[in-house]
This record gives C-alpha cells, structure tokens and sequence, in this order.
C-alpha cells in the first residue's frame, strides 16, 4: 500500500503532531509512505529528522502552487491513498480528484468546530474525526454518515515515561518545593489562557509555592504578559514560548493545565495523561470522551471560568490516594485507547476497507 499524506500548514499544533505520528507508524508497519509538507514547516523539519520520506511544498495553505505540486507527486508516487491532513489539503484533493480517480481519499478533521461547508468532505471516500463531537459537526454539515470513522489521536507513549524529574526541574530553576503547574498550547483566544492565569490567585492562596508555566507562542503574547502584570503575579507565570522540550517539562510538572473553549481532541493532554500527571481541563466538547465517561481520569472544571478552574487545580495539586488512582487510570487509559500504536492500527483498518470498497465500486 502506497500512502500520500498532505499538509499544508507552516505552523506547528496537534493536527501537525498527528501527521508526524502517522507518518512514523506507517512506516515502520512496512507501509510505503511520503509526506508533501510545506519547506522550513515545523512539520518538514521533524519528518526529515525522522527519516520519513518527505516532498517539498512550495508554500503554505491552498495555493495554486500547491496544486500543481501534489498533482506532480501523484503522478510520480502513485499513491493509492491521498490523505488530507488539514482542512487546505482536503480543497487541493477535492480539485485533484479528476485527475487521480483511481486514487482513495482520505481526509482528517481534527478540530470539533463546525464546518463553514462540508461539500468538499463530500468528494472523499472516508472521513477520519478524533472526536464523536467532531464526527457530529460532519453529520451536521451534510458529510455522509457512511463516509465517518472515529479515530481518535494517538501519542508515543514511551517518549513521556522514566524522565528524570529532578534534571527537568533543575534545568528550570525550580525548587524541589514548588508547585509546578504546566498548560502546553498556542497562545490563542481559544485556549483560555486569561482565564488561566485569572486563575493563579487563588491558587497561590492555596499553594503559595505554585508557579504557572504556558508553553506555546503566539499572537495573544502580549495580552497575556499585560494581564499577568495587571494582576501583579509575574513571580509566579512563566511564559516560555515554544518549545520542543515538552517531555522534559511534563516531567518536571506537578500538574497540567488545559483551559480551552474548544478542542477536537487535545494531544498535549494524552501526552500529560502518559507522562502521569494529574489533569485539569475546561469542559469543552469532547472533554467527557477523553477522560472516559464512567469513570473520569482527569479533572473537568464546572465552567470555563477563572473560579472553577482554581478549585480543579487545588484539588489536582492536593496529593493522596484518589489523585494517584486517576493519575494511573488516565496512564491506562491512554496506552489503550490513545496510544500511537492504537491510531496506526485504526488508520490501516480504514484504508484497507476504503481501498476494498473502491475496488467494488469500479
């Protein structure tokens, strides 16, 4: 089986981790893939470290260069399966389509927000959401009920356990008695930093020792820097940009933080979940699917606000039995439902049927 995997985003966040996953286990389960990515994108740097074969996009998003580009590719890889990893890369394949009829498409959407069209998700055989909220938001936007597969992220697990805690929190210049709290994100309004940091004051009244790290770059910088100054706790916020450390900085952390209005489904979280540490998120769409509905493994805060978010966290940071017991059942939650191996598996089950199905069809 032949794979070619699209994207056309320069940046680099969980629709783009998830490509890097996908393309690495496909490999190494003995599939034939290569991956068209935009040159200098976080994505292409990571993918040519990996020894995944890699193609040059010329640029970023839906250009005509791009088009031109991956109809080259096609023709030179043969491909028996296209698949879009974001929403650019799916209009390129829906204006290839005719020039590749033989070819499966595949398409992933990996955010719950509603879709402007889903005509475009229309021309593609399969539909690969991380969510059921995400699967719904299709449906809802006309995309076929036979055409959507859950599929879930997956993370490498083995790259967030057995980390030396102590060498991660001295590299940081933490003290063995401070209250690490860690949220990995783009600094983005939707992901709720400012309710975040509103957050730390009533933290610190709890743990006066805690201290918030943000991981992430991006244009709400400034405000976020404003705000923390405004509520004269620079002491105690760090905002470290972006990193590639994240492992090293889970490590280090007493727990994480995910404050966002709205997630497909998070893959900072799995790794937190993986790395076992306690878990706090807002309730955003598919925050019941991740942290299992029976038995939730990580913290969901009543609201999206500054208050709820403070009692989550303390109760997060208190320590006992409880906290471990779901520190150890997010871990095994992952392995079995999120881990990367578990994505490589769902993946291949749906190109095989997609393949199978279009085979009929001609």
């Amino acid at each position: 089986m032949r794979v070619l995997l699209v994207s056309t985003q320069r940046g680099w966040g969980g629709g783009e981790a998830q490509a890097l996953a996908l393309a690495r286990g496909l490999a190494a389960a003995g599939t034939d893939v290569a991956v068209a990515a935009p040159r200098g994108s976080g994505l292409f740097g990571r993918l040519v470290e990996a020894g995944v074969a890699t193609e040059p996009l010329p640029c970023s998003g839906m250009h005509p260069w791009n088009a031109l580009a991956v109809a080259r590719m096609v023709r030179r890889f043969r491909p028996d399966i296209l698949h879009a990893n974001d929403a650019h890369a799916v209009t390129l394949g829906t204006l290839l389509r005719f020039l590749m009829p033989s070819v499966v498409r595949v398409a992933s959407r990996h955010t719950a927000f509603p879709l402007r069209s889903g005509a475009k998700y229309r021309s593609f055989h399969r539909v690969l959401c991380v969510s059921p909220e995400a699967v719904e938001r299709c449906r809802e936007a006309g995309v076929p009920a036979e055409s959507l597969r859950l599929v879930p992220c997956g993370v490498d697990v083995e790259r967030f356990v057995e980390r030396d805690r102590e060498a991660a929190r001295t590299r940081l210049g933490f003290a063995p008695s401070h209250s690490l709290i860690l949220s990995v994100a783009n600094l983005l309004p939707v992901k709720g930093h400012a309710e975040l940091i509103r957050a730390m004051p009533t933290v610190l009244k709890g743990h006066p020792e805690a201290r918030l790290l943000i991981a992430g770059e991006g244009p709400e910088r400034e405000k976020l820097e404003a705000l923390v100054a405004e509520l004269g706790i620079a002491s105690a916020v760090t905002l470290l940009g972006f990193r590639r450390d994240v492992p090293d900085l889970l490590a280090a952390c007493d727990a994480f933080v995910l404050p966002s209005q709205s997630e497909g489904l998070p893959v900072s979280v799995l790794e937190a979940m993986a790395a076992r540490r306690p878990v706090v998120v807002t309730p955003f769409a598919s925050a019941r699917y991740l942290a299992g509905e029976a038995d939730p493994c990580v913290w969901i805060a009543a609201r999206h606000r500054a208050e709820d978010l403070a009692a989550a966290i303390l109760e997060a940071l208190g320590g006992g039995d409880e906290v471990d017991r779901k520190v150890e059942h997010a871990h095994r939650r992952v392995v079995a439902e999120f881990s990367r191996e578990a994505l490589i598996r769902r993946v291949l089950e749906v190109y095989r049927e997609a393949t199978a199905g279009s085979r009929r069809a001609a």
